[in-house]
């Protein structure tokens, strides 16, 4: 069951809750996964995983290569919306787009991944939608070492229309995990 939560996505938690009422004695069947999630990978325009030689072997953008990072509990929760939003922005202003996704940034598993691949990719802009802060416990970043600048991207948490007429824009939930916590993190 554990490694089912831990996996995250629809499935597993079908699946999840198959195994919790089975333990209940309650009616269920047993649902097969079709395969688990990795801990850090790329993904396509759509959202979906991919294989980093398409990111790798994309055409040149006239601007250069986007390295676009985002949280992988988004691919678990299949709620890529704006992640994907970003991504065709990115290609619409000329950025070849490279979108990976990571545990977090400063995971030990995930930091050397992201940051070979931030070397090997060479980014021209770095786009990281993480909250908290990417230096880690030495100072350093996985994105040291490419020269690109590194925007960080809060998502508004809501749609354009309540963001638009918020007065102060961002709701406190995200404001305290995107702005707050970020600066003493």
């Amino acid at each position: 069951l554990k490694d089912l939560t831990d996996m995250g996505g629809a499935e597993a938690m079908g699946a999840a809750l198959a195994q919790l009422a089975l333990a209940a004695g309650l009616p269920a069947r047993t649902l097969a996964l079709a395969g688990t999630l990795a801990w850090q990978g790329f993904l396509t325009r759509e959202g979906a995983v991919a294989c980093p030689l398409e990111a790798a072997l994309a055409p040149e953008g006239r601007r250069g290569t986007a390295l676009l990072v985002s949280y992988r509990s988004f691919v678990a929760a299949a709620d890529l919306a704006p992640v994907t939003a970003l991504h065709a922005a990115l290609e619409a202003s000329g950025f070849r787009v490279a979108s990976v996704f990571v545990p977090s940034p400063k995971a030990p598993e995930a930091r050397g991944w992201l940051a070979g691949w931030a070397k090997r990719l060479a980014p021209t802009i770095v786009v990281d939608t993480t909250a908290f802060s990417i230096v880690g416990e030495d100072g350093a970043t996985p994105y040291d070492g490419t020269g690109a600048p590194v925007l960080k991207v809060a998502f508004a948490g809501s749609d354009r229309a309540t963001w638009e007429s918020s007065t102060r824009g961002l709701s406190p939930a995200v404001l305290a995990m995107h702005v707050v916590l970020p600066e003493v993190d």
